[in-house]
């Protein structure tokens, strides 16, 4: 039986009218770090690439794995981790209370909440009731020993008739790079305009496909990214459900995601700041098939100069490690191909994933203290969106000249 399906349909509007644009392959699930028991099993591989539905223009999986297998069990990612998307969410927390005032008891909703970090700062800085929903075992647990409130499933429309009779109509509901990830979005929806009145600020957060393209950040579609969303078909999905799109900020920490403010109205509008943006996509070529040509040459370059980049080294005898263990990492690692045990460990700050293995070249993860232990010549930086604090970090702890290789948005060097 597989554990995956074919995606035939839009997931915005619902047409069959897809056509592949980009194939990375197969790939292991990104987050499902593998135990020690596990090295001798073989890895499951799924097809990864990338279709777009010429009628609205979307960009999404061509499959779908099964949910369980993403988050349930295995999810190690914790948002609080960095310090650098520690400080981004406090700012973020700061910015969404200029559009809307949070005073004392005022109920904020986060979906996706994670371990609570977002949470925790409407709490702590505005005295909000918050509630949290994330479907991964491990983050929620945490988010709750931070005395968040958190429900630990996946948010659907059905869970927001149980949220509705046991809570008031939230102020802000908001989802931190979430959208992407939800099965049946429609349905998903559905239960935010449930829980929602024309007073309700709701703000997602989503990568956003005309920066992947344009940086050439293609380490960001991996299983639990179902759509690479853009505003021009986001604009009419939630049309159907008589919201608008008043505002947007593209924001920067995990590499080019785009923040939309939404509101209730019977009203339909686009305003002038969307509309120009909008345009901005069509003119950079975002929704015509032969631009897709372009960037799989990017792709390839990309893949061969790292190969060589890293090859030089190992040949002249260097130590190479690798820094950081995010989901895009073995999207990467997996198109790239690197040589087998040309990279002998990678250094993680979650301590989650420390003593587990990378799924596809089946990699030691270990703590980042073990730095001045194995004295490596050369670290390839798998966060490469944290790597300017990464590189200060192990600069200013272990001293020894250390040459850093950054992948994305081009391989580069610092040293």
């Amino acid at each position: 039986m597989k554990n995956y399906i074919e995606i035939q349909n839009c997931r915005l509007c619902n047409k069959k009218k897809l056509k592949k644009i980009i194939d990375l392959g197969s790939s292991p699930i990104g987050n499902d770090l593998l135990k020690k028991k596990d090295l001798k099993s073989k890895v499951t591989k799924y097809p990864l690439s990338v279709n777009q539905c010429i009628n609205c223009g979307h960009h999404q999986l061509t499959v779908s794995v099964n949910n369980i297998l993403l988050y349930k069990s295995n999810y190690t990612y914790l948002t609080g981790t960095s310090s650098v998307f520690r400080n981004y969410l406090k700012n973020y927390a700061q910015k969404i209370v200029k559009k809307i005032e949070i005073k004392k008891n005022d109920l904020v909703i986060d979906i996706g909440s994670n371990d609570g970090t977002l949470l925790l700062y409407f709490k702590k800085l505005y005295n909000a009731s918050v509630l949290g929903i994330d479907p991964s075992l491990k983050p929620s647990k945490i988010a709750r020993q931070k005395k968040i409130v958190t429900i630990n499933d996946f948010f659907t429309n059905e869970l927001s008739e149980k949220i509705k009779k046991n809570y008031k109509t939230p102020k802000l509901i908001t989802s931190h790079n979430t959208f992407a990830h939800v099965k049946n979005l429609d349905n998903f929806f559905r239960g935010i305009v449930n829980l929602s009145n024309e007073k309700t600020l709701v703000v997602i957060e989503i990568g956003y496909w005309l920066e992947v393209v344009k940086n050439n950040w293609f380490d960001t579609i991996y299983h639990e990214h179902h759509d690479f969303h853009s505003l021009k078909p986001l604009l009419f999905f939630f049309k159907k459900y008589n919201f608008n799109i008043i505002d947007f900020k593209i924001t920067e920490p995990q590499g080019g995601s785009l923040m939309l403010i939404l509101k209730k109205s019977n009203n339909f509008k686009i305003y002038k700041k969307i509309q120009n943006q909008i345009n901005k996509e069509k003119k950079f070529g975002l929704y015509k098939l032969s631009f897709y040509k372009k960037i799989i040459n990017n792709l390839q370059k990309s893949k061969d100069k790292i190969n060589l980049m890293l090859s030089d080294y190992s040949e002249n005898k260097k130590t190479i490690c690798a820094y950081g263990s995010p989901t895009k990492s073995v999207t990467l690692l997996s198109f790239i191909k690197l040589q087998k045990n040309i990279i002998k460990n990678i250094y993680e700050d979650n301590v989650l994933k420390c003593n587990l293995y990378n799924p596809y070249m089946k990699i030691p993860i270990i703590h980042s203290s073990n730095i001045k232990k194995d004295n490596p010549d050369i670290i390839l930086i798998l966060s490469w969106n944290f790597a300017e604090s990464i590189i200060k970090k192990v600069k200013e702890e272990y001293g020894k000249k250390i040459i850093f290789v950054v992948p994305l948005p081009e391989p580069y060097i610092i040293e």
